[in-house]
Formats: structure tokens, sequence, C-alpha cells
């Protein structure tokens, strides 16, 4: 029974997309999160939350970004990464969060190096981008989003969707915080 309601979870996580692909309203994205997500809560521990993510992470790659988005019709960085999250169960299904607010959140599992599953920040001195280490050398996550990317249109312009790039890319990597790590 365990196994198929995973499966079944799965399965209503890229059902859902192909859904708000045609039904992106509010409501719609709010009713299909609050079902999963009950019956995540159930069977969510006998699952490696790590791999899942990951695995979810791969199906929005090309997703446009959009600056404050946060469902299928566009992604900012924090949206995006707590959309993973969510998915998983490691935030709970309300909340608002900044890539700042999300390094908060997790200071206490910071890790040395990057590896699969850990989350990336970078900025100055609070963070400003936030991206998911798929492996030590790559990431994820919505990259060339501004505050002028509002619509699809603009995403296109400015070449602003969910992609993979090198974590080293940039350098003012400000540290890397694992989300999945037990706290002992």
């Amino acid at each position: 029974m365990k196994e198929l309601t995973r499966v079944l979870i799965e399965f209503l996580k890229y059902f859902r997309h192909s859904c708000l692909a045609f039904d992106n309203t509010a409501e719609t994205t709010k009713k299909f999160k609050q079902w999963i997500y009950r019956l995540e809560e159930k069977e969510m521990d006998n699952i490696d939350k790590r791999k899942i993510a990951i695995k979810i992470a791969w199906h929005y790659l090309g997703t446009p970004g959009k600056w404050g988005g946060d469902d299928f019709s566009g992604y900012d960085c924090s949206g995006f990464v707590i959309e993973l999250l969510k998915s998983v169960g490691l935030l709970p299904s309300s909340g608002d969060w900044s890539a700042d607010g999300l390094m908060h959140l997790f200071w206490k599992k910071k890790v040395d190096k990057p590896y699969q599953g850990c989350l990336v920040f970078y900025g100055k001195s609070k963070a400003t981008h936030v991206e998911m280490c798929i492996n030590d050398k790559l990431s994820i996550g919505a990259s060339g989003v501004r505050s002028t990317t509002t619509s699809h249109a603009e995403a296109v312009k400015q070449n602003a969707y969910v992609k993979i790039r090198t974590i080293n890319r940039r350098k003012d990597i400000l540290v890397y915080l694992d989300p999945f790590k037990e706290l002992k």
C-alpha cells in the first residue's frame, strides 16, 4: 500500500503540471498542493526526500522565470526552491520566504561543500539568489530573473528560465546549506 501511495503522489505531481498548463488559477494550484500535501504527510518519511526533490527539479527545467513567481506559470529563484522543498514536506504548505529568509531558516544545516540536494546561496552580505545542487558541480534554479521579468514574453527576452548552471560560475557564494540534514 505504501508503494502505491508513493507512486500516486509522484504521478499527481507530474499530472498537476500538465493540468495547470491549461487551468493555472491560484485556486486550482492551491487545491492540488493541499491534496498532495495531505498524502505526503502520511508517506514522506518512507521516501528519500533528497532524491525525490532532485527528480522533481528536473521536470521544471525550461519553465519560464517570473519575478515573485511561485507556480508553474513562472518561478523566481526562491519560489522554485520553495516549491521543491514543499513538494517533499520540508516546508509547510504556506509561508513567504525570500532567498535570504531561506538561508536564515536553514542556517544551522551549514555544510562545507556542495553535494546533491544542498542549497547554494549567492550574494554579498545577504542572500540574493538561491539554487539547489544536483551534484557537487552543478545546480538547478530559476536564473536570469529580474524585477522586470513579469511575463512569459519578458522571460524569453531576458533568457530567464529554470536552468542548470555550474555552481562556481559566480564568485559571490555565501554558504551551502543542506535542508535535508538531520540535526543532532
